[in-house]
């Protein structure tokens, strides 16, 4: 072999072995990121799959009005879960009994969920709903009623009493927060609803103070729902023994002890019938009814031009039309003597004197003798 074949033999296994080494450089690439891709799919897809588990219910059937199991087990199977089995064992039986002492279980009905519990996709909503008790989720109702799992006995329901005044048929519906309670998930042992007149009222308006009727009186199982002690601070109070105490100051309403009925308010608006542009009186009702629980108890209407008219125009400075005074017993809301003293005058004997009549829209304009609209240039009366 020549000394040229000799060089081109040895340029050829140069070649060889740069093209092996880039060769298997790439197949151990190509086999990384093939691998690499693979890994993570089996983790997204580890991450996907439902948890399995397996759920004991301890169930209370003599507790018909107990906290319902339903919508708890609804929003499990809105989860990624799978049910490997579904049981449920019944109160007071040796099994339930068991279990109870194992979970440290206080209150009935129960959910005890086994399994994979503690899988990414599930932990964050079962933390939220249940316990961790002796490597299981444990679910105990938030609020009653439930059963007592020691004792047997039902826990939760409220005795309320309503003291109201019989004859006060304007006076505030104690119902509207019967109601309320009912959608707080109250459940009532009794109610009873008393005169304020009676004995037994009159026993009950000296034992917690009511300066006020309607009053709601709640038995101290109202404590036991985490709304209602929310929702009752700045209603009312609660005693050392844990009753619930309210006197309704929601006008209208009867003051105690003397049985005046609070809040009734007497409106009189003075118009001007040549205005015919000038804005609607009766959005006055409106605002004070809505924005302020006003009770009108009557309404009186007087033009300007009329004898009435020109006697309040007169005692009042009244200075536009159309505008509204206030009589009665305007006391009783405070926010709107408040809010009074920004939009008019409050006279020496009581009267409220609407006098920013601008906010309303067209008026007219007493002084100028022209009808005034906020928005643009003045025009004769009559317009």
């Amino acid at each position: 072999m020549n000394l040229l074949q000799q060089r081109k033999k040895r340029d050829d296994m140069a070649l060889y072995t740069i093209l092996a080494v880039l060769l298997g450089t790439g197949a151990l690439i190509g086999l990384t990121t093939v691998s690499g891709l693979s890994l993570a799919d089996r983790e997204a897809k580890e991450t996907a799959r439902p948890a399995n588990m397996v759920v004991t219910t301890i169930a209370s059937p003599s507790c018909t009005d107990c906290f319902p199991l339903d919508s708890v087990l609804a929003s499990l199977a809105s989860q990624p879960v799978n049910l490997e089995e579904h049981r449920t064992v019944s109160f007071p039986s040796d099994e339930a009994t068991g279990l109870i002492s194992t979970y440290n279980i206080q209150r009935l009905p129960a959910i005890i969920l086994t399994g994979e519990t503690d899988k990414e996709n599930v932990r964050s909503f079962l933390s939220s709903i249940a316990d961790v008790r002796n490597g299981a989720m444990v679910w105990t109702p938030p609020q009653p009623v439930y059963m007592d799992a020691a004792t047997g006995e039902e826990i939760g329901r409220v005795s309320i009493t309503v003291i109201r005044d019989a004859s006060c048929s304007e006076c505030t519906d104690p119902s509207n927060t019967i109601a309320q309670l009912e959608r707080m998930g109250v459940r009532q042992e009794s109610l009873t609803m008393l005169d304020w007149k009676t004995s037994e009222a009159q026993q009950l308006i000296g034992t917690y103070a009511l300066t006020a009727v309607p009053a709601l009186i709640l038995s101290s199982e109202a404590g036991l729902y985490p709304p209602v002690v929310q929702a009752w601070t700045g209603f009312g109070t609660t005693t050392e023994d844990g009753t619930f105490v309210a006197s309704m100051r929601i006008p209208p309403y009867t003051e105690l002890p003397g049985g005046r009925i609070r809040g009734n308010v007497h409106l009189t608006a003075i118009t001007d019938a040549a205005c015919s542009s000038c804005y609607d009186v009766g959005a006055h009702r409106k605002i004070l009814e809505q924005n302020f629980g006003v009770r009108i108890a009557d309404e009186t209407t007087a033009d300007i031009n009329s004898a009435s008219g020109k006697q309040l125009a007169s005692q009042y400075g009244i200075t536009a039309v159309p505008m509204i005074l206030l009589t009665g017993d305007t006391k009783a809301y405070p926010n709107l003597v408040t809010a009074w003293k920004q939009i008019g005058s409050i006279e020496e004997d009581g009267t409220l004197v609407f006098r920013d009549v601008g906010v309303m829209g067209t008026y007219y304009d007493l002084r100028k003798g022209t009808v005034i609209n906020p928005s643009s240039d003045s025009a004769p009366a009559g317009s």
